[in-house]
């Protein structure tokens, strides 16, 4: 016998209006007058809405109302609620041909009459022992309760009385049409995650791919994962923000900008090792102790002539040993392992002494610290220590000795990087403009004849004799023009240029600006001033307007253009350049080539030809650079003063937050503040 689901009517009957629970009886008019007195006054005006049904428990409770021992109700139900609520139950259609509101349900249920059955009035003191179906618990709206139509097994489609029932693809897809948004991400998320992992079975490696077909025709659509995951993003150490930030002179604030931007970019909060700002903070003052700040007097030269005393701050390393021996500790070199390259130079407003620590060789070797540091070159500015500096002060004997004087350099081994000019006064020797301008031997212009080598003791000895002379300028060509005494340590048997060797940038400098300059006043109406700065070869204003060292490079590179459209008398300027080109590539880099003396003396016969005055620096050139590299065996470029050059524009970037003006009360802290934490992010 097929089983008929109940109506409406059929379900007030069988639902109790006091517990909401199966009904056994319904309701009498007796039963009725007591529930409008004790339960719900106006129950007449509703009980068409209401369950008409009553359960026997409930029933012997409610009788028990009149009598003088009455027993204990059920808890009052939100009847004013649920008399909203089922006010506006939809009403049945051909569609909708069954009632699926909470009452049907109730009294559809296979529970027991004494079971409580979930509904949506029901209290908190009911919640347990509820009779519920297996699954997801309901979560409807008040006055409603999950639709129960049958579904057919193949296709889905409802299956009710009078509704068509045509099992098939298409009723299949009309079907899926009608789910919700949420419901249909659901379907399609768990087919492609069956589609992509049978898929990633059978694929090699690769990310997996899956195949769907539209229906309509046209080519497979092509879905294929991606990894979402960051656990496979590496993440960035300190080491690697302490690299970035020197390499671009960040501040420690544009550091940690830097860091959250990273982490912005890669969705992952772990993307920087934590305590970033705490390890660049106490990374910048990992030098401190070492460095000291002091008022010292230095002279100045009044445009009048006259020197005067002024009071400068200058920072200086207060025991250079012991910040060498903690350098080379944390770079991992022996204590007799690394080469000291002192450099000195007055550029960018400031006086610095410098020092580079590489590797015994003289090579620019890696670092020995493990990690993205190791980038940098040990012998570039990148690892270069600012021992001493001092601000707006001129380039003088006096105030090198000055700041020489606040550092102990003779307990240490080093040379010295520097340009002429800055090495004939730390030599104790008059420039370049005096008889005897070589920093190397005594010989003067036209350097036809041979002359006696420098010494430490040599110019130490003709600077006396030439003080117990009277100390007059004029008479210091009759002593070599040594006028001082060496400010470097030494022996006195120790030749200059072993603690000085040859500056090949400014040997490179002196020279192809000689060249440019006398090929230009051979050539007429500035016709090489014109071809160079047409060939992106320009002249800087400072200096005389003369060419750096890149424009220098760039000038020898294009002398075969150059030889193209010269004249005829002038063509040997082009020949000279590339001479001058195969010196430089053949000892003034980091390897010595075998054959570096023979392209010196080629260079020497083309100036010959070309009858140049030979200046100090081409002299040193002919004669002091083949001796020098010969006995070191090393080329010019593992004593390049370059680095030094380059640390003037590289301070300048830490010092310009720092900066402070002569007279304000933190200039000396900061500058010394600027110091130590431009060498503690250079180690």
């Amino acid at each position: 016998m097929p089983n008929s689901r109940r109506t409406h009517e059929e379900s007030r009957n069988s639902v109790c209006i006091l517990c909401f629970r199966k009904g056994d009886r319904q309701l009498t008019v007796s039963l009725e007058a007591l529930i409008e007195c004790y339960v719900l006054p106006g129950f007449a005006q509703h009980r068409a809405f209401l369950p008409s049904g009553i359960c026997n428990s409930c029933r012997i409770k409610l009788s028990s109302q009149n009598s003088a021992a009455p027993a204990p109700l059920p808890p009052r139900l939100p009847y004013e609620k649920v008399i909203d609520d089922l006010h506006y139950l939809p009403p049945l259609t051909r569609e909708r041909p069954e009632c699926s509101c909470w009452i049907c349900n109730v009294a559809s249920s296979r529970a027991n009459k004494n079971v409580n059955v979930a509904h949506p009035y029901m209290s908190e003191e009911f919640n347990s022992g509820v009779a519920t179906p297996l699954g997801r618990p309901l979560n409807c709206a008040p006055g409603s309760v999950k639709d129960s139509v049958k579904h057919c097994g193949t296709c889905s489609s409802p299956v009710a009385r009078g509704v068509r029932h045509e099992c098939g693809q298409a009723a299949k897809l009309r079907y899926l049409s009608t789910l919700s948004p949420s419901s249909m991400e659901h379907v399609a998320c768990s087919f492609l995650r069956e589609k992509l992992n049978a898929a990633d079975v059978s694929s090699s490696g690769d990310a997996a791919t899956a195949s769907l077909s539209s229906g309509f025709g046209g080519h497979p659509i092509q879905v294929q994962a991606v990894d979402t995951s960051t656990s496979h993003v590496p993440q960035m150490l300190h080491s690697t923000m302490r690299a970035m930030k020197t390499a671009l002179n960040l501040s420690t604030n544009q550091t940690i900008q830097a860091a959250q931007v990273i982490r912005e970019a890669s969705g992952n909060r772990k993307a920087i090792q934590p305590g970033l700002k705490e390890f660049l903070f106490s990374e910048g003052q990992s030098v401190a102790h070492f460095f000291a700040v002091e008022q010292l007097q230095f002279i100045c030269k009044q445009p009048s002539g006259q020197v005067i005393s002024i009071d400068r701050s200058a920072v200086f390393c207060c025991n250079v040993s012991e910040f060498l021996a903690y350098v080379c500790s944390l770079r991992g070199m022996a204590e007799m392992e690394h080469h000291l390259k002192l450099g000195i130079d007055g550029g960018g407003n400031s006086l610095k002494i410098c020092i580079s620590v590489t590797d015994s060789d003289g090579l620019p070797a890696q670092a020995s610290m493990p990690g993205p540091s190791n980038r940098f070159l040990n012998s570039g500015v990148k690892k270069l220590f600012v021992l001493a500096i001092v601000e707006d002060v001129k380039e003088c004997y006096e105030n090198v000795k000055t700041l020489l004087s606040t550092m102990d350099i003779s307990s240490f081994l080093f040379t010295l990087a520097c340009d002429f000019k800055l090495a004939n006064i730390i030599c104790g020797i008059q420039s370049h403009a005096s008889t005897h301008p070589c920093l190397y031997c005594e010989g003067k212009s036209p350097w036809t004849t041979p002359a006696p080598s420098r010494t430490l003791g040599s110019v130490r000895r003709l600077a006396n004799e030439f003080q117990l002379a009277g100390g007059h300028q004029p008479a210091a060509k009759h002593f070599a023009n040594c006028v001082q005494s060496p400010l470097l340590p030494g022996l006195d048997s120790t030749e200059l240029i072993e603690l000085v060797p040859p500056p090949e940038l400014h040997i490179m400098l002196g020279i192809v600006n000689r060249l440019l300059d006398e090929l230009n006043n051979r050539w007429g109406n500035d016709m090489a001033y014109k071809w160079a700065h047409g060939a992106g070869i320009c002249r800087q204003q400072y200096h005389g307007g003369c060419l750096e060292g890149p424009a220098c490079k760039k000038l020898l590179l294009k002398a075969g253009e150059l030889w193209n459209i010269l004249p005829a008398h002038l063509k040997m300027f082009a020949v000279a350049l590339q001479d001058f080109n195969a010196i430089r590539l053949a000892c003034f880099g980091q390897t010595l080539a075998n054959d570096f003396a023979l392209h010196i003396a080629r260079f020497q016969t083309t100036c010959q030809f070309l009858q140049l005055n030979v200046t100090p620096k081409m002299h040193a050139l002919f004669h002091h650079v083949p001796t020098f590299c010969s006995k070191s065996g090393k080329a010019l470029g593992s004593f390049s003063e370059q680095t030094v050059e380059s640390a003037h524009s590289d301070f300048e970037a830490t010092w310009q937050r720092y900066r402070r003006p002569f007279n304000h009360p933190q200039y000396a802290a900061n500058l010394l503040q600027a110091v130590v934490n431009y060498n503690s992010f250079h180690i």
